[in-house]
């Protein structure tokens, strides 16, 4: 090979870069203990590459075989799972060399820092590699989308409420002419994967049947005796609300067992998100959205 390797100099100037600390020495150290910690870890091997380096012209090449790396096949495992440790650290007011993996999956750590869920933006090697951790090492909950959110009782319970509610107001606006099957299956998925008691949940199935019951025998639709006032119904519901309720629909998403269970809650998401027009909620200032009125439901296409 007559090419020849040129080195340049980097003459950029030095800067103050508030996150090159964490590739100092010192987290590195820290990375390098935390994933030494867990009892499936393991150096992975150097493999010598005699021909490539025949060709290249130089007298070595080996390439790091990540391939073997807690058996995912990549090695952003590694990563990912250090992200995860150095959140939980952050919320529970500790320094990540505090958490081991016989810490993290503690009892002690769980009743300390709870449930949450993590999302990443990829189903990919990263992605695989955060939904490992979670399950198996950080016994947390897996997804692979990213973020964090948790959701406590008060809110799950909310959540099925406005659900129903959606469902109630759609078949006033509406009546016959809408199908709310979907927003009747969400208040059953929510109740049966947050554990809330039975009777909560058929109360606000009753009430959706009782509205439609009520829609489909009246002779005229001034004379509906609708089973909620449109005051209490979420007619008008700001965009905040609306982004609560989807963001509870994917949580919920996450701990359902069946795949067409979380395709539905993606769907009732996606709708919700349609029929609101977040869009314009979030491009339009607060000025121009001033005594502006969005309406929780939309015209069937």
């Amino acid at each position: 090979m007559d090419q020849k390797i040129l080195w340049a100099v980097n003459k950029m100037p030095k800067t103050d870069d508030k996150n090159l600390p964490i590739m100092g020495l010192e987290e590195i150290k820290k990375a390098r203990t935390f994933h030494e910690s867990f009892p499936q870890y393991s150096e992975t091997p150097l493999t010598k590459l005699p021909y490539m380096a025949s060709y290249l012209g130089v007298k070595e090449v080996y390439v790091k075989d990540e391939s073997y790396r807690f058996g995912l096949n990549a090695f952003k495992v590694l990563g990912g799972s250090f992200a995860m440790a150095r959140y939980i650290a952050k919320e529970t007011g500790k320094d990540v060399s505090e958490l081991p993996y016989s810490v993290l999956t503690s009892e002690q750590l769980r009743k300390e820092f709870g449930q949450a869920t993590f999302f990443t933006a990829t189903d990919g090697n990263h992605g695989r590699g955060v939904a490992w951790a979670a399950n198996r090492r950080l016994k947390q909950t897996k997804n692979p989308r990213k973020g964090v959110q948790r959701m406590k009782a008060k809110q799950v319970c909310k959540l099925q409420e406005n659900l129903a509610k959606e469902a109630i107001a759609y078949l006033m606006l509406y009546g016959t002419a809408v199908d709310v099957t979907p927003y009747r299956k969400a208040v059953t998925q929510v109740g049966t994967a947050w554990g809330l008691p039975i009777p909560d949940t058929q109360r606000w199935l009753d009430l959706i049947r009782q509205e439609e019951i009520a829609v489909t025998q009246a002779a005229e639709p001034e004379k509906v005796n609708h089973v909620m006032e449109e005051k209490d119904l979420p007619i008008n519901a700001s965009g905040l609300q609306t982004l609560d309720n989807i963001w509870g629909l994917f949580e919920t998403a996450v701990k359902l067992n069946s795949a067409d269970g979380r395709r539905e809650m993606y769907a009732l998401a996606r709708e919700l998100s349609e029929c609101q027009n977040l869009t314009d909620w979030i491009i339009k200032s607060q000025t121009e959205n001033e005594g502006a009125q969005v309406s929780m439901a939309c015209t069937q296409n």
